[in-house]
């Protein structure tokens, strides 16, 4: 996300802070202070399975435009979304869309809408940081975390145990969910 943001309206057209642009960059990004384990992963906080990844990182890096142009399969013409587009792209747009039209509501108020739209994310969202030693097993961390929430998916389930029994054999988790368990991501298994 760059000091202008995947928004339409650039944050500098806003006279926006740079300071902000961290703050919101912070939630999704990692300092310049990386352990070398995070160094391996990216700049990325979060890390979603390989099947997600790319489209999760094009929406952090990218602007609105340059999903539309290295995605052109998922949009009509006239810039909407189609249905069955990847999730993560999907949310974003979902998101995105609305963020914009309440910017567009008043237009001489954008800077304002958009102010309270950062404040309604830092006072309303939770945000959850655990930090994982190299003794903690991230996949019984997501197990356990998950025990008193949202129930998960029969399918979510099994692939954490899969992926668990895997990593506890030394398996290579990207080969696996590339060579044999990227077909489960699929929209049909959900």
């Amino acid at each position: 996300m760059s000091a202008d943001g995947p928004l339409r309206i650039p944050l500098r057209q806003l006279k926006l802070s740079r300071s902000l642009a961290v703050k919101l960059e912070s939630l999704l990004l990692l300092g310049t202070d990386l352990s070398e384990s995070d160094k391996n992963n990216g700049r990325y906080k979060l890390m979603p399975t390989s099947f997600d990844r790319c489209h999760f990182r094009d929406v952090v890096d990218l602007t609105a435009d340059s999903i539309r142009a290295k995605y052109p399969e998922h949009f009509y013409k006239n810039g909407k979304i189609k249905s069955g587009a990847p999730n993560c792209i999907a949310g974003y747009w979902f998101f995105l869309d609305h963020a914009q039209a309440f910017i567009d509501q008043d237009p001489a108020n954008a800077r304002n809408r958009l102010l309270a739209l950062t404040d309604a994310i830092f006072q309303n969202f939770h945000f959850i940081v655990i930090t994982l030693s190299k003794e903690d097993d991230p996949q019984v961390i997501f197990a356990t975390l998950n025990t008193g929430g949202q129930p998960l998916a029969a399918m979510d389930l099994v692939r954490n145990d899969v992926f668990l029994r895997a990593a506890r054999k030394g398996e290579d988790e990207e080969i696996l969910m590339k060579e044999y368990w990227h077909i489960f991501e699929d929209a049909f298994w959900k």
